[in-house]
């Protein structure tokens, strides 16, 4: 039961204390309200701190929540998950061709400026998100075995990024971060590193808002982006192919089926992935 109340209380803060906190800030020091790189930092301080009391509450160690080193075979395994979602991220261009240019309006991705300023303060929303997401909420879902985590855990997280919007291109941001957030379960689950998932998350993300940045700047650097992209993908396509057989320990981690759970773990994990999610955009944005 602390695990649960611990879980739902964290999501919450997570999704709602956030637009709570840049309030604040904004009311009591108005000066730093225009400087996103200070008020992230506070942001991922508070859920920094909030970490380190969860950890005090567990009594376990820095290894337990994936602090620990790692070596090349697992770095190597990162960025093969890297670019494994880069054909997923073309494919959302595709459906919805007027993401980019909504998206960088919206992020002030339209000039160089925006850009290095979204990249620069881009490690503290990662760091905070994989502080709740990894080493919070993954470590305690895990008992619940891998399936039923992925997706309540992708769940909510997908549902903590959509905002309603006339535009509609929202529902292709909470789509794009669903199937990411599977990506990054998967990396961690198998190297039980929250350093590969922090790198994971902040290449994905700086590579995206390059990408964007290019579409409503230069379309034709853009393509050549796209090509050396696919390219890299198409090489370690291929290089697994040749190699499957050593990936195929990987694969037979995640053949395993929903394990069987008990129903109220069951409701649990729809009233964290759904009920709650939903009743924060409803008492957000109503």
């Amino acid at each position: 039961m602390k695990d649960k109340i611990t879980i739902i209380a964290t999501y919450i803060l997570f999704v709602y204390g956030i637009s709570v906190l840049w309030r604040y800030i904004g009311q009591y020091f108005p000066r730093m309200i225009g400087n996103v790189n200070i008020t992230s930092f506070y942001i991922m301080l508070l859920f920094a701190i909030i970490f380190l009391i969860i950890k005090l509450i567990d009594k376990k160690p820095f290894s337990h929540y994936g602090f620990k080193k790692f070596n090349y075979k697992q770095f190597k395994l990162m960025i093969w998950f890297l670019f494994l979602v880069m054909p997923l991220a073309f494919l959302a261009r595709v459906v919805d061709p007027g993401f980019d240019a909504w998206y960088a309006s919206r992020s002030g991705l339209d000039t160089f400026t925006g850009f290095m300023i979204f990249a620069l303060i881009m490690p503290f929303f990662v760091i905070k998100e994989e502080l709740v997401v990894r080493a919070i909420f993954q470590n305690k879902l895990h008992k619940y075995g891998f399936w039923w985590m992925a997706v309540g855990l992708s769940t909510a997280f997908a549902i903590a990024h959509y905002f309603p919007s006339p535009t509609g291109h929202t529902w292709m941001q909470t789509a794009s971060v669903l199937i990411g957030s599977f990506i990054l379960v998967a990396c961690y689950e198998l190297t039980k590193n929250i350093w590969l998932s922090i790198m994971l998350h902040l290449f994905y993300n700086v590579i995206i808002i390059l990408q964007i940045y290019l579409h409503v700047t230069n379309p034709t650097n853009e393509i050549i982006f796209w090509v050396i992209v696919l390219g890299i993908f198409a090489y370690l396509f291929v290089k697994m192919l040749i190699n499957r057989k050593h990936y195929k320990n990987y694969f037979a981690h995640f053949k395993k089926g929903f394990k069987a759970i008990r129903p109220w773990e069951i409701a649990f994990l729809i009233t964290f992935a759904l009920i709650v999610p939903l009743l924060m955009i409803w008492i957000m944005y109503s």
